[in-house]
């Protein structure tokens, strides 16, 4: 369950830090239109924040869907990211990660999951489309930034000393 709560953590800081390379970098890309799986980056991001606010919800038994979120730009989107994301890190300092959690799929289907199963979805979700705005910026002529696990867990001190020189 540790594992559950640390790796959120990882999707929170990776969201964060493409959202901020690109603010910082690239602003004029954030809404410009590519051929790609979403049709711009700030779209692919309203997707992250959509289905990670509907699972919340299903978590929560909070009524009603997500509404498609529409962000103006970089620091737009992560205002509202971070707001979703301290309400989803609250709750994960004292849920019950073995709950089941019953819901209904967009097509009507019935299913259920574990509350640590669903967060674990939520960041390999968020790997994925962070992996497909690093591609949309290099089609926009644009570098970008790793957002790997393992530069997390080198950031917040949790590597083996021992391998620090490799």
């Amino acid at each position: 369950m540790a594992n559950t709560k640390l790796l959120f953590s990882y999707h929170n800081w990776a969201t964060n830090r493409l959202l901020d390379f690109i603010a910082d970098n690239s602003p004029e890309v954030f809404n410009e239109g590519v051929e790609s799986v979403f049709s711009s980056i700030g779209e692919t991001f309203s997707h992250i924040y959509t289905v990670d606010q509907l699972w919340f919800n299903r978590i929560t038994r909070t009524e009603g869907g997500a509404a498609p979120a529409v962000f103006t730009d970089a620091n737009d989107a992560k205002n509202e990211i971070n707001k979703l994301y301290q309400l989803m890190e609250d709750f994960l300092k004292d849920a019950d990660l073995s709950k089941k959690i019953a819901y209904k799929n967009s097509a009507g289907t019935e299913f259920q999951n574990k509350t640590d199963d669903i967060f674990i979805h939520l960041t390999n979700h968020g790997t994925y489309h962070r992996g497909n705005i690093t591609a949309m910026l290099w089609e926009l002529g644009k570098k970008s930034i790793s957002t790997d696990y393992i530069f997390y867990l080198r950031e917040i001190g949790k590597h083996d000393p021992c391998f620090t020189n490799l």
